[in-house]
């Protein structure tokens, strides 16, 4: 025992050094806020594909409209897949923001609410409706503390269209004030402001 103890003292004591020497060697924090970008910004309106440098970049420049866009994975026939909302949705998300002008998408929503006991075909995933509504809530609260202004939520499947029943009926979502209706060729757009 003692010659182990004896072996094993200066690897520990090397390995201590070692962490104290690369802690030493890190740089000081720097202010992301300010921080110049050193790459020039792509031409994209997804959140979860630009850097966080981009994405504050986009906001000083006056894209403070967010879309939250929610799909599903769902039996959709023989010959489609299960996830054809959220191919749906990458299509025409970018096509919403570049018309809007002033927007990023945040990351799909991709599964949908109902009874997760329940699934009903191969391939269907659920999320209880208190938890679809959380994430809506906690995305929403997230995008709103960064500085985006309006909030959309835009459903493409049924499903989850009937899951943000609470929001559209009026219900606040916490923080964010009372949604409120703007004239949008479908109706199941909604705004939070």
């Amino acid at each position: 025992m003692k010659t182990f103890f004896r072996a094993s003292v200066p690897v520990m004591l090397s390995y201590v050094l070692v962490v104290i020497q690369v802690g030493a060697q890190e740089s000081p924090a720097k202010d992301m806020m300010t921080f110049p970008r050193p790459i020039e910004a792509l031409d994209n309106v997804w959140i979860e594909e630009l850097t966080m440098l981009e994405v504050r970049d986009a906001l000083k420049d006056g894209k403070t409209t967010a879309l939250i866009l929610t799909g599903g994975i769902e039996e959709n026939g023989p010959y489609l897949t299960t996830g054809k909302h959220n191919h749906v949705l990458a299509v025409m998300g970018d096509a919403i923001a570049r018309r809007l002008g002033n927007a990023l998408v945040a990351p799909i929503v991709t599964i949908e609410p109902g009874n997760p006991e329940r699934a009903g075909t191969p391939g269907g995933i659920r999320l209880s409706q208190e938890t679809f509504q959380a994430v809506l809530r906690d995305m929403a609260t997230s995008l709103k503390a960064q500085g985006f202004k309006d909030i959309f939520l835009i459903g493409d499947s049924g499903g989850n269209q009937r899951g943000m029943a609470g929001p559209s009926q009026g219900k606040a979502i916490q923080g964010l004030g009372r949604p409120r209706h703007r004239h949008c060729p479908h109706p199941r757009v909604l705004q939070l402001r």
